[in-house]
């Protein structure tokens, strides 16, 4: 029975792409995208008129009938097209659910297409059926559902669909929540595939999905249009999704929702102007750069009492130096229940690693000051595309571990938001679930911040490097990763030189001895000093800075980074699919011997001393192994000339 649905499925789909290539001809790809499908809701709801008792004028109801054998007879000259989009709109007036669907997402573009092809859509859905009370479950949901997929593989217009694996993902976090009547929401709904798989887990848990409201808010009016149309084509006709800015517009009423489950837009840029309703952003005004915690604000202030939400975000919502104090206040309210981290390289659009942000309104006592983070970021598979992909086993796993708030070694743990404070309340999981770090807690350690200031390099251009107007005067080498070898800086002539620097850019990136140089790109760790009879140099951006205080000893420290517990410490830092990196904020959180500077200058002197040691016992067999060859090599001419 199963394998019949998939094959019912298959076959409605397949004759969908069919009937697209078939269009591309008549209109641009963009405007025929959903022309299929809209013929294909046209069947649908005349199938279901009964079970979902739709309103079908009876001139709508026609065209379903032996009349179209008619039309295919007499396509070139019926305005066949127009009748169409007439009959569509009568249908919208009739339903206020459609309306828009139709007229502006389906058919806005009927004039273009020769009605032939329309009347070819219409002959090759006629052989299915979706009379029976099962047809959303088993055939159109899934049907749309794939389709949207294809669309996101196939336009760049669509790249932002939620993956299948994620959406499950979502929903199951909550699973337990929903027998009870519920009002949910996704405040950035997009096509509405969350809010579609909601009715999967129903479907699938056999609960009455009807007893949940369903609500969903979306900026763009074309991509609200698809959201109707996919959450009809799963049976569901009392959802209610409204075409508003959620960052303008507050999202329904306040402390009104019990779950939100959103894919937040990454990275969205806005306007001071854009922000409308202010008073739910207590917590901060994060930067221009990210909206990312205007949206989760939003969500916060709409939820109830008991509510609960999970935002899917990227790793610098959480770390953002200048979103802190944001983070530091919902913290600090015992908002946050849990951080989960997922594998890079999930999404079309994207490679970045994602994360999954969980708050809580109603904490448990003895876990209120208390954050669960998961780092589920290395169970992955490769699917089609390059891409990765969750198996059901690794969600099942995250589902587990969040529910029952369980702690794996180097896979969950649960955090105290005291902890999370001397971290400047960054919540990246690869900060808290570290055997390494879990092992030095308790040891005599502090953090590197505390110890030394850490800065990035200086970011110069090719046409600042080596330009044509340099000269020796003030000039400065621009020291780079390939520079650092052997736990020294080398200087040659291949070394690269600006000059004209800024006084300001001087006193930033300049050089000063005694400075730690560490590498910030790559997997390869490199450290170096910078000594005192060194030329004057900058450093570039790949390259971290570490100028120790005044109470450590940079040998020590630069000892200590270098030894293979601190590269086992650096090496957990580091992050990134295509390109490894070294984030500075991380390295501050990096915990290094707190001992006296007394018994650090000591073992300096002992470090210094047994390296002058290695580097002359180096010269001396070098030496010797050089008057040794030039020994062998006479005794041969000797024995060749006598």
């Amino acid at each position: 029975m199963i394998k019949e649905r998939e094959n019912i499925v298959n076959d409605l789909f397949n004759r969908t792409i069919q009937l697209l290539n078939l269009l591309k001809s008549q209109a641009l790809q963009e405007e025929i995208y959903f022309l299929p499908v809209g013929i294909l809701l046209l069947k649908w709801i005349n199938d279901s008129e009964e079970r979902f008792k739709w309103n079908i004028p009876l001139e709508c109801k026609k065209i379903f009938t032996s009349d179209l054998d008619m039309y295919m007879n007499n396509y070139h000259n019926n305005g066949f097209s127009e009748e169409l989009y007439t009959m569509a709109a009568k249908l919208e007036h009739s339903n206020p659910i459609l309306k828009g669907i139709f007229t502006s997402l389906c058919f806005y573009s009927l004039d273009y297409v020769n009605p032939k092809y329309l009347v070819n859509i219409f002959m090759s859905y006629s052989d299915f059926e979706f009379n029976y009370i099962d047809s959303e479950r088993n055939i159109t949901g899934p049907f749309i559902e794939l389709f949207l997929q294809t669309l996101s593989y196939d336009s760049s217009s669509y790249s932002f669909i939620t993956t299948k694996s994620i959406r499950e993902l979502l929903v199951r976090l909550f699973e337990f929540d929903m027998y009870k009547n519920m009002d949910i929401a996704d405040i950035t709904c997009g096509t509405g595939g969350i809010l579609a798989e909601i009715i999967n887990e129903c479907n699938y848990r056999d609960i009455n999905f009807n007893r949940i409201n369903l609500y969903g808010q979306e900026i763009n009016f074309k991509i609200a249009l698809i959201g109707k149309l996919n959450l009809l084509l799963h049976g569901i006709m009392n959802s209610n999704i409204s075409m508003r800015d959620s960052l303008k517009d507050p999202i329904l009423n306040r402390n009104s929702l019990d779950i939100i489950l959103s894919n937040l837009p990454l990275g969205l840029k806005w306007d001071i102007s854009e922000i409308g309703y202010r008073d739910e952003f207590k917590y901060g005004i994060p930067s221009t750069m990210n909206a990312d915690w205007l949206f989760i604000q939003r969500g916060i202030a709409a939820l109830n009492d008991s509510g609960r939400a999970a935002f899917i975000v990227s790793k610098g919502t959480l770390t953002r130096k200048t979103e802190s104090k944001i983070r530091q206040y919902i913290l600090q309210e015992y908002l946050i229940e849990a951080v989960i981290s997922l594998p890079s390289n999930l999404y079309i659009s994207t490679n970045i690693s994602i994360e999954i942000l969980i708050i809580n309104k109603n904490k448990k006592a003895s876990l209120k000051d208390k954050v669960l983070f998961i780092d589920a970021s290395k169970d992955f598979y490769k699917r089609e595309r390059g891409k990765n992909d969750l198996k059901p086993e690794h969600i099942n796993k995250i589902i587990n571990v969040y529910h029952n708030f369980s702690e794996i070694d180097e896979y969950s743990k649960i955090v105290d938001i005291s902890m999370i404070e001397k971290h400047n309340f960054e919540l990246d999981s690869s900060l808290y679930i570290n055997n390494s770090l879990d092992h030095l807690k308790d040891a005599k350690m502090k953090f590197l911040s505390e110890v030394a200031d850490v800065k990035r390099g200086l970011q110069l251009s090719k046409n600042d490097i080596n330009s044509s107007n340099y000269s020796e005067n003030n000039s400065y080498c621009y020291i780079k990763i390939s520079d650092i070898n052997n736990d020294t800086i080398e200087f040659n002539e291949e070394n690269e030189k600006v000059n004209n620097l800024s006084d300001s850019k001087i006193q930033s990136y300049e050089l000063k001895p005694n400075d730690i140089l560490i590498s910030a790109r790559g997997t390869l760790i490199k450290l170096a000093i910078y000594d005192e009879d060194m030329p004057p140099s900058v450093f570039s951006g790949n390259i971290l800075l570490i100028r120790v205080k005044h109470d450590y000893n940079p040998y020590f420290l630069k000892f200590y980074l270098s030894s293979p517990k601190g590269r086992e410490l650096i090496s957990s830092m580091q992050s990134g699919s295509t390109i490894i990196a070294l984030n500075p904020n991380k390295l501050k959180d990096m915990l290094v011997p707190d001992i006296s500077l007394e018994e650090q200058n000591v073992l300096a002197e002992r470090i210094k001393s047994n390296e002058t040691t290695y580097k002359e016992r180096i010269q001396q067999a070098k030496k010797t192994y050089e008057q040794n060859l030039k020994a062998i090599d006479e005794e041969i001419n000797y024995y060749i000339n006598y």
